[in-house]
C-alpha cells in the first residue's frame, strides 16, 4: 500500500511539472527564432518581442534572453535607452552563465544604454568587460560593433 502511494504521488507530481517544462521548451525555441532574425529585421524582431511580453517569462536564464534580444532589437532600431533597466537581468545572469557570445552582448549593450546616457565611463568599463571575450566569439560582427563603439568613445573624449 505505501509503495502503491509513493508511485500516485510520483505519478502525479511528473503530471503536474511536465506541462511548464513544454511552455519553457516553447517560450524558448520562440527566443531563438527571433534571434536568428534580429540583425536582419530588428523591427520584426522588436515586434514580436512585444508580443511575448504579455506572456509570464519563467525563469531568470529566460528573461535574461528575453532581456538581451529586446536591448538588441531597441538599438539596432535606433531607440536610445539611457537606463539599464532591460538589460540589466541580461546582465546580471550572462556575468556568470552563458556563452561568450552572450557575455560579450550583455556587456555591449549595457555600454550602449550608458554611452546614450552620456555616462562615458561606465559605458568604457561595460566595453572592457565585453573585449574579454572578444577573442572566444563566433560572431566577429558583435566583437567589431564593440571596437567601434570604444572607437567612438575616444573620439569624443579626445574632442
Amino acid at each position: 500500500m505505501k509503495k502503491t502511494l509513493s508511485y500516485l504521488i510520483f505519478f502525479c507530481l511528473v503530471i503536474t511539472l511536465l506541462p511548464g517544462c513544454a511552455i519553457r521548451q516553447d517560450f524558448g525555441k520562440r527566443l531563438d527564432s527571433i534571434a536568428s532574425y534580429i540583425d536582419e529585421r530588428p523591427d520584426s524582431a522588436l515586434a514580436a518581442l512585444d508580443t511575448l511580453r504579455s506572456e509570464k517569462i519563467r525563469g531568470r536564464k529566460d528573461k535574461a534572453k528575453y532581456s538581451l534580444l529586446y536591448s538588441m532589437a531597441l538599438d539596432k532600431t535606433d531607440c536610445e535607452l539611457t537606463t539599464d533597466s532591460i538589460i540589466a537581468p541580461a546582465v546580471d545572469w550572462y556575468s556568470r552563465h552563458g556563452s561568450p557570445d552572450e557575455r560579450l552582448k550583455a556587456y555591449y549593450y549595457q555600454g550602449r544604454v550608458y554611452e546614450n546616457a552620456g555616462d562615458f565611463e561606465s559605458a568604457m568599463e561595460s566595453f572592457l568587460k565585453a573585449e574579454e571575450y572578444a577573442g572566444q566569439v563566433e560572431d566577429c560582427s558583435a566583437a567589431g560593433r564593440l571596437f567601434f563603439a570604444k572607437g567612438r568613445i575616444y573620439l569624443s573624449l579626445f574632442d
